[in-house]
C-alpha cells in the first residue's frame, strides 16, 4: 500500500513538472515572437506580473501642462540631446504605463524660476488621475519656499524635486541648510538631480563629495540621489557614500555604465 501511494505521488509530480514545462515553452514561444516589438519590455513585465504579484512604480518621469509640454519638449530634447519617450503630457505618460506595464509613476517638478513656486506646486497638488504621484518643487532663491514646503505638505503632497543644475545651487551651499532642515522636519521625500546633467557643461553641482558635506543635516533615509547617487562619478559614490541611507534611481544611468558596476 505504502509503495503504491509512492508511485502516485512520484506521478503527481511527474504531470506538475511536465505542465510547468508546458507553460514555459509557450511563454518562450511568445516571448521569442515579441523581441522585435517596441513594447518588448512591457511584453515581459505583464509576463512576470501574470505569475507574480507585485506592483511596478516608475519613480523618476517628468511631464508638463499640456500646453507647455508642446512648448518645453522640444527645447529640452535639443538641449539634452535625447529622444522623449513620450509627448510630455499626462496623457502620454498613462499611455506608456499602460504599455509597459507599470502601475505608477512619480512626476518630479522642477521650479526652474524663484517665481515658479506656486503655479508648480498647484499643478501637483491638483493631479489626481489614477496611478500618477505628483511631486512638488521649490527654488532655493525664492522667498516663499518655507510657507510652499508647508502648503505641499498639508496638501498630501510626499515629496518634492531640486534640480542643483537647473536651480543653479551648490547642493552644500550654506543657503540650502534652512530647507533642508524644514524638508525633515515636514517629514517629506526630497529628490536630488545628482551628478552631471547632458543639457549643462561644468562644474557639477552636486558630486558625492559635496552632498557628503550635508550627508548628516538631509534626512537620509528620505533623500533620494537620482541617477545612481551622481551620474558620472559612480566610482566617487562607492568609496565615499557606501555607508550612508540614502536611496539611489537609476534613471538615465543604463547606456552610460557599466550595469555590474551599478549593482
Amino acid at each position: 500500500m505504502v509503495s503504491i501511494m509512492k508511485k502516485k505521488n512520484k506521478s503527481v509530480y511527474i504531470v506538475l513538472i511536465l505542465v510547468l514545462l508546458i507553460l514555459l515553452l509557450v511563454f518562450i514561444n511568445i516571448l521569442i515572437k515579441n523581441l522585435n516589438s517596441s513594447s518588448t519590455v512591457g511584453f515581459i513585465l505583464f509576463s512576470l506580473k501574470s505569475f507574480m504579484s507585485f506592483e511596478i512604480i516608475d519613480f523618476h518621469t517628468h511631464c508638463f501642462p499640456d500646453a507647455i509640454a508642446e512648448r518645453a519638449l522640444p527645447i529640452l530634447a535639443e538641449k539634452g540631446g535625447v529622444v522623449p519617450a513620450s509627448n510630455g503630457k499626462i496623457s502620454g505618460l498613462l499611455d506608456s504605463m499602460k504599455q509597459n506595464g507599470v502601475d505608477y509613476s512619480v512626476i518630479l517638478q522642477i521650479a526652474t524660476k524663484p517665481t515658479q513656486n506656486h503655479t508648480v506646486n498647484s499643478w501637483a497638488i491638483a493631479r489626481n488621475e489614477p496611478g500618477i504621484i505628483a511631486f512638488g518643487s521649490v527654488h532655493p532663491r525664492s522667498e516663499d519656499w518655507e510657507p510652499e514646503l508647508e502648503r505641499l505638505a498639508e496638501a498630501g503632497i510626499k515629496g518634492i524635486k531640486l534640480h542643483p543644475e537647473y536651480q543653479s545651487f551648490y547642493v552644500d551651499d550654506p543657503m540650502m541648510l534652512p530647507i533642508y532642515r524644514k524638508i525633515s522636519e515636514l517629514g517629506l521625500i526630497v529628490v536630488f538631480h545628482a551628478g552631471e546633467d547632458p543639457g549643462y557643461p561644468p562644474p557639477v553641482h552636486l558630486t558625492p563629495e559635496r552632498i557628503m558635506r550635508v550627508a548628516d543635516i538631509l534626512p537620509q533615509s528620505r533623500t533620494v540621489l537620482a541617477h545612481m547617487g551622481s551620474r558620472g562619478y559612480l566610482d566617487d559614490v562607492a568609496r565615499l557614500m557606501k555607508d550612508t541611507e540614502f536611496y539611489y534611481d537609476t534613471a538615465f544611468c543604463y547606456d552610460d555604465h557599466d550595469p555590474a558596476q551599478m549593482v
